[in-house]
């Protein structure tokens, strides 16, 4: 069986990922050996607390897609988008379908599920980024009962569901994919695949995300 990490900071001098680049080829074994086929490089965009080289992006990414595929990984380019109060989400979709999305970890935006409605309205596939940090999003609130019904896809990290931060949101089966959220941590992918042993569930909802 192949993985696929979907959210990663693996790009070297691009946002807050700790990566160098004579540390890629080393992360990269890691991926294979742990049999990953996929990495999606999702860097932040306007994230106020971050500050993202975004004019580097492309060539980075071309680099090291390069240098992914020495080690049989296919490199996929995404963005994480930081949704505060734009007047529309306006990111880097993964595959041309999927766009990563933040929020704020404190109050929600007062428009942010007419905002993400509108994006589905518009043929992206919204994938809400670490759901367990958002207090407003919790099991069973009208928040995300309702970005649900819309076709939100709800990730969690693979290290929140080791703590034990993102538990309820699997054990409800509410959670459609895992991923490492990856900013330079060589054990996250095993991390990961012992998270994902736990919830098999996980990975038929996951087989249905293509990429």
């Amino acid at each position: 069986m192949s993985y696929i990490d979907f959210h990663t900071h693996l790009l070297p001098n691009i946002d807050d990922g700790v990566l160098k680049f004579d540390q890629i080829e080393e992360m990269l074994e890691v991926y294979s050996k742990a049999g990953f086929s996929k990495i999606v490089c999702t860097p932040h965009l306007y994230n106020p607390y971050v500050k993202t080289d975004i004019a580097n992006i492309k060539d980075t990414y071309l680099k090291v897609k390069d240098i992914a595929l020495n080690f049989g990984i296919d490199l996929l380019l995404g963005s994480e988008y930081y949704y505060l109060n734009q007047s529309r989400i306006v990111g880097i979709p993964i595959s041309s379908k999927y766009q990563l999305v933040e929020l704020p970890t404190t109050l929600p935006p007062k428009d942010f599920v007419e905002k993400f409605y509108n994006l589905i309205k518009s043929g992206i596939i919204i994938i809400l980024a670490h759901v367990e940090r958002y207090p407003y999003l919790k099991v069973g609130s009208p928040h995300l009962e309702k970005l649900i019904d819309m076709g939100v896809l709800i990730q969690v990290n693979a290290s929140s569901l080791a703590n034990g931060k993102a538990v309820d949101f699997v054990e409800n089966e509410i959670a459609d994919l895992i991923s490492t959220d990856n900013h330079g941590n060589f054990k996250l992918p095993i991390i990961y695949l012992e998270q994902l042993g736990k919830y098999p569930y996980l990975i038929k909802r996951m087989g249905k995300i293509y990429l």
